[in-house]
């Protein structure tokens, strides 16, 4: 069973150490760093077994804890009252085989003062009882002493008294963050014999209701009178039967691992990023990256495209002088300082959404592995656009039959154009006949050849010019929705690798710990 016991407490102080290194990138350093001393602790506990269980007697001045502590030994080995020559030095009872038995546990207790008690007694074979220094003594050695050890040893009886037991100091310093140890804690009012004998049960049941007060689930409290012999054999029995269970380290280590888990444990729920978060996300970042723009950019730039690709030559020559490309505008969208804001201000917006219900440090860390994500965000959105720009250049097949019919009719204007001025050079500048032409040219009724490619070239290419403007308009309409579509699909995709992806593996890192503290607590 002892077996058992240490391996399901080796698992529960595994588990804490999980915990511990998850929670530290998220929990303050001082309370990483004292869970990781209590398992420091934990652990060179359980390396000195379970053969040994330490039981401390703690009270302030006066109470007669000396005096119990002899009383249980059986002999004055530890010094009473005000001529006491060690104070602030714990003394220890150790009964067990040999002189050399416990030692090298007291030695992980730092105490010295050793007394090995022979005797056959049945149910002490293993014990180390412990006087501890008076708590509210006058020299701070002493204090320190007893917080010292009050950390490390298995079970604590508190002795007070009649007149005491209601100590402030008691309560507040050692019972109240000791709450949680109830397993391991007894109480003990002695000198109850000068207390008339039917108002001793009030004692007893004033200082259970204050225990109780303090958190102290089940208070184990007993009457006795060290000076009248009363009340000795209950103390005796709570000794002996936690050093026959052999539970005291198992519960205290028990206690100790379940008081850090609850520092650490996370409060609240959290599903993560909902569906309307992600997708108010997305849209929030689509118009940062220009999304909104980008359909009519992306329209506009394919129509522009369009009239210089297939155009009339006049329409085309009038695009050229214009410097501007509307598709330039897209890229530069979600590098602006505007942009940069509203991409800062949804990350956080989603980060508080995904974390309303828990309970800190939580919120503070998954909103900052979201703002950690600005920077990148901002590139990748540039990035995104950049792409989404180049695809919306990107022109259809059929241009390019059309487009070499437009330049090849206004190849046909200009070589008619060119015969013209042929003729109207040699006419009239050179003064020839050049009737013959003009009338020995084919033509088509009355209109001579070149005024026919002259005038063909340019009606054919304003027609197609216009018949093309029609597929162009529609295209153009689809191309911007498409544009659009593709941006949002690109930052959706960003959004799910970067922003929400961070934002899950803080929320899976906060379960993997729930679920290591479940395991500690159980």
């Amino acid at each position: 069973m002892r077996d058992a016991s240490t391996a399901s407490l080796t698992d529960r102080v595994d588990a804490l150490e999980q915990a511990v290194e998850l929670s530290s990138a998220y929990v303050d350093p001082t309370t990483v760093a004292a869970a990781r001393a209590s398992i420091t602790k934990a652990r060179s506990r359980m390396g000195h077994g379970l053969d040994h269980t330490v039981i401390a007697l703690a009270g302030s001045t006066g109470v007669g804890k000396s005096s119990l502590f002899n009383a249980l030994v059986g002999s004055d080995v530890s010094d009473v009252g005000v001529r006491r020559p060690t104070t602030g030095v714990a003394h220890a009872a150790i009964w067990g085989d040999g002189p050399g038995a416990g030692d090298r546990l007291l030695d992980w207790l730092a105490i010295g003062r050793r007394h090995h008690v022979t005797t056959s007694e049945p149910g002490r074979s293993g014990l180390i009882l412990i006087d501890l220094p008076d708590f509210d003594s006058t020299e701070a050695s002493n204090r320190a002493e007893v917080d010292r050890l009050v950390e490390l040893v298995d079970a604590m009886v508190w002795v007070t008294d009649p007149q005491k037991y209601a100590d402030q100091a008691l309560h507040d310093d050692y019972i109240r963050p000791l709450a949680g140890h109830g397993e391991v804690l007894h109480f003990v009012i002695n000198k109850i014999d000068t207390v008339p004998a039917d108002q001793r049960d009030a004692v007893v049941a004033d200082l259970h209701r204050r225990l109780v007060d303090d958190g102290v689930a089940d208070p184990h409290v007993h009457a006795a009178s060290v000076l009248a012999g009363d009340g000795l054999a209950d103390v005796d029995g709570v000794i002996t039967d936690a050093v026959d269970l052999r539970r005291a380290v198992v519960d205290r280590l028990g206690a100790d691992l379940r008081e850090v888990a609850s520092t650490l444990a996370p409060t609240g729920s959290s599903d993560g990023v909902s569906k309307q978060a992600r997708r108010d996300l997305i849209d929030r970042l689509g118009r940062a990256a220009g999304a909104d723009d980008a359909g009519e950019i992306v329209a506009a730039q394919f129509r522009k495209d369009g009239r210089m690709a297939m155009g009339w030559p006049p329409v085309q020559l009038v695009e050229r002088l214009r410097r501007r490309h509307p598709i330039s505008e897209l890229p530069r969208a979600s590098a602006s300082p505007v942009a940069r804001s509203e991409i800062d201000l949804a990350l956080r917006d989603v980060a508080e959404a995904a974390s309303s219900d828990l309970a800190p440090p939580w919120p503070t860390a998954v909103r900052s592995v979201a703002a950690e994500r600005s920077p990148d965000l901002t590139s990748r959105l540039t990035s995104v656009t950049q792409s989404t720009a180049r695809t919306a250049t990107k022109r259809p097949t059929w241009w390019g039959p059309v487009a070499a019919l437009q330049r090849f009719v206004t190849l046909v204007a200009i070589v008619g154009a060119l015969w013209l001025l042929v003729v109207a050079v040699l006419g009239g500048f050179f003064q020839l006949d050049t009737d013959p032409l003009l009338i020995d040219t084919p033509g088509w009724e009355w209109i001579p050849l070149p005024s026919l490619l002259v005038l063909g070239g340019l009606l054919v290419g304003l027609l197609l010019a216009l018949i093309v403007k029609i597929p162009v308009n529609i295209g153009a309409t689809r191309r911007g929705g498409r544009a659009r579509k593709l941006l949002l699909g690109g930052v959706a995709d960003i959004v799910d690798e970067t922003v929400i992806a961070d934002i899950d593996t803080v929320l899976a890192e906060r379960s993997q710990i729930n679920d290591h503290l479940a395991a500690v607590t159980q």
